[in-house]
């Protein structure tokens, strides 16, 4: 769903949108990771940073985020 269409559905319905907030996203690969409300159709954002992955659905279990990915999977750069 497109952001603006995203904030304004929320804005009809009285919901806020938690600016600067962070949310949680999991991987099939099981690799957890977090990013800020303000992320809303970023791409890069919802990309797991472990396969490469698009992950949309936030994660509201509480396994903690996992630890930053060292190195680049070299796999990612030729999607």
């Amino acid at each position: 769903m497109p952001w603006m269409v995203y904030k304004h559905l929320r804005n009809l319905l009285g919901i806020p949108i938690r600016e600067g907030e962070l949310h949680k996203h999991k991987c099939n690969c099981g690799h957890v990771w977090e990013h800020s409300d303000n992320c809303g159709g970023d791409t890069n954002a919802h990309t797991c940073p472990n396969c490469g992955a698009e992950q949309w659905m936030r994660y509201y279990g509480d396994e903690p985020v996992s630890e930053p990915v060292n190195e680049p999977n070299p796999y990612l750069f030729h999607l």
